[in-house]
C-alpha cells in the first residue's frame, strides 16, 4: 500500500478494514496499533468490521432491487457528502 504520514487506507471486502498511519499509539478500544512495518518511529492503526459486505449487500437488495448497476447509479446521482450527513 506504501502508505505514508496523512495517508489512511480502506478496504471494502468480506470485512471492511481502515488502516491509518500514527506518529504516537493512541489506545483505541475498537481497533488495534501495530508497529509500523515502514517507519519504525511510528504506528498503523488498525480497524476491521466483520460482514462488511453483508451490510452493503443487503442495502443494495433493498435500495436497488439487487443491482450493483443501480446501487452506483444512485450514489453518483447524490451529492457528495450525502446532504450534510457525512
Amino acid at each position: 500500500m506504501r502508505l505514508k504520514h496523512g495517508d489512511i487506507a480502506v478496504s471494502l471486502g468480506t470485512s471492511d478494514t481502515v488502516f491509518l498511519w500514527l506518529s504516537e499509539p493512541k489506545i483505541m478500544m475498537e481497533g488495534h496499533v501495530f508497529c509500523n512495518p515502514v517507519d519504525k518511529n511510528s504506528y498503523m492503526a488498525l480497524l476491521c468490521f466483520k460482514n462488511g459486505s453483508m451490510t452493503r449487500e443487503r442495502i443494495r437488495d433493498n435500495s436497488a432491487d439487487g443491482s450493483w448497476e443501480i446501487f452506483n447509479e444512485l450514489l453518483d446521482n447524490t451529492p457528495r457528502g450525502n446532504f450534510g450527513n457525512m
